[in-house]
Parts: structure tokens; C-alpha cells; sequence
């Protein structure tokens, strides 16, 4: 019967899972803010099926991964970044695929885990640092870059899986020609 599984196994159901045979339905948690593509603290992550996966399957320890955050900073003392970002080592437990799904990121504690590095954007959409102003006509934006990395999740039929996901990468300043007219107009209301 396709509504009860054995303890071992967790499917999904039309986006909807069923753990444990207890017909538990919960969907993947997607995070509180529209633009974060990952989930660090996700009340309902199924954490005994992946430590039982885990248990079962020695080999996928192989992909347990920790990147590292350079201790000394990327620009010299004269150097000034046009974007302010923030480092960070998170452990995702959800996060977005390339075919924008929401997926469970496997993660058991100490004895797997899979940290990431990100750079994110401390001040999203606002104006470039020292240069806002440096040609007529022009605006300048702080935006968010983004990667894709590959991590091992859950798939929707209930098995760790390889896929890759949207993370923060870098926070960039983009520039933007803007008629001057248009300026002017966007001035008067400031």
C-alpha cells in the first residue's frame, strides 16, 4: 500500500512525505525569508531515517565535507570592498535544487555533516560603497551571487542522493545605466 512504508523506508507522495509508516505527513520546510535558498534549523527534518541511512550505508561517509573559512582577509589594508558581506560555515538540513525543489540535506550531527561556506550580502539591493556617484546616469547596487554546489539529500523516493544546490557565494556591485531624466525623477521623491 502506497500510504504505509516500513520503518526503514520515507517517501513522498505527490511533494508530500510519509515517515515511518506512521502517516506523518509533512511538507519539505522551506525557510521564513522568500530569497534564502537554504534552512539551517528545520523543526521536522527526518534526522532518524538518516542516521538509520547511514548506519546501513558506510560508503556515504566518503561525502561528509567541511569547507574552511581563510583566517586572513582576502583584501589588503588599502584595499576597501565595494559590497560589505558576511563569512559564514553553515550546515544546510533543506535547501533549493537546480530544478528549484526544496530538498532534505543529509546531515547527522558529528558523525556526518556537510559545511559550506558562504559569503552573503550584509546590505542586498543598497548602493555601492565609494563609487555611488562616479558617472552621471549611472547607479550603482549590491547584489547577491550565487553557486551551485553538490551535496548528498534525500530524493523523493526515499534515497540519498547526489544533487546540486543554490547557495550565497559573493556579494558583487553590479552598475546600471539609468536615463538621467529617470534619476532626476527617482531624486525628487527621495
Amino acid at each position: 500500500d502506497s500510504k504505509h512504508a516500513n520503518k526503514d523506508s520515507f517517501r513522498f507522495l505527490g511533494g508530500w512525505q510519509v515517515r515511518n509508516g506512521g502517516g506523518n505527513h509533512a511538507k519539505v520546510t522551506r525557510c521564513d525569508y522568500i530569497k534564502q535558498t537554504f534552512c539551517e534549523d528545520v523543526p521536522d527534518y527526518p534526522q532518524e531515517f538518516v542516521n538509520q541511512m547511514l548506519a546501513k550505508n558506510y560508503s556515504l561517509l566518503h561525502y561528509a565535507y567541511e569547507d574552511v573559512i581563510a583566517l586572513s582577509p582576502r583584501l589588503d589594508n588599502e584595499e576597501e570592498p565595494l559590497c560589505l558581506s558576511t563569512e559564514l560555515l553553515i550546515r544546510p538540513k533543506t535547501a533549493v535544487n537546480m530544478k528549484n525543489q526544496w530538498m532534505y540535506i543529509v546531515q547527522a550531527g558529528e558523525n556526518f555533516f556537510q559545511s559550506i561556506r558562504i559569503e552573503v550580502c550584509k546590505e542586498q539591493d543598497g548602493k555601492c560603497r565609494m563609487i555611488d556617484d562616479f558617472a552621471e546616469g549611472y547607479i550603482t547596487m549590491c547584489k547577491q551571487k550565487y553557486i551551485y554546489r553538490e551535496l548528498s539529500a534525500i530524493s523523493e523516493g526515499g534515497e540519498i542522493v547526489r544533487d546540486y544546490f543554490r547557495l550565497p557565494a559573493s556579494c558583487c556591485c553590479h552598475v546600471q545605466f539609468q536615463a538621467i531624466e529617470e534619476k532626476a525623477r527617482i531624486r525628487s521623491f527621495s
